[in-house]
């Protein structure tokens, strides 16, 4: 059996991050724009505490933006203290934050 394909989360996070609207034309900056995005996300899933955000990696795959982007938008909602990072395990909701 694929794992993959048979987990929802995954199946929620991959549909929810192909509705991400980047306006390359816009004034406003690439990873602000995402970072907007995952904001909404982040306010809109139920979390399970053991699973990351999307990666880095895969959000620069699917909507065709630079993994300096990517990163720097969840650099921004770090700071804004919204996500935390992980060495190895990528980024997760702060709701999820061991504390």
């Amino acid at each position: 059996m694929n794992h993959r394909n048979s987990d929802k989360y995954y199946d929620q996070q991959v549909t929810a991050i192909r509705q991400f609207y980047i306006n390359f034309a816009s004034p406003e900056d690439i990873y602000l724009q995402l970072a907007t995005h995952l904001q909404k996300f982040i306010e809109k899933q139920d979390f399970d505490i053991e699973r990351p955000l999307p990666s880095v990696y895969y959000i620069h795959r699917t909507l065709n933006v630079s993994r300096a982007s990517a990163y720097r938008a969840y650099a921004e909602l770090n700071r804004n203290n919204l996500v935390y990072w992980m060495k190895g395990k990528g980024f997760y909701a702060k709701l999820n934050s061991p504390e």
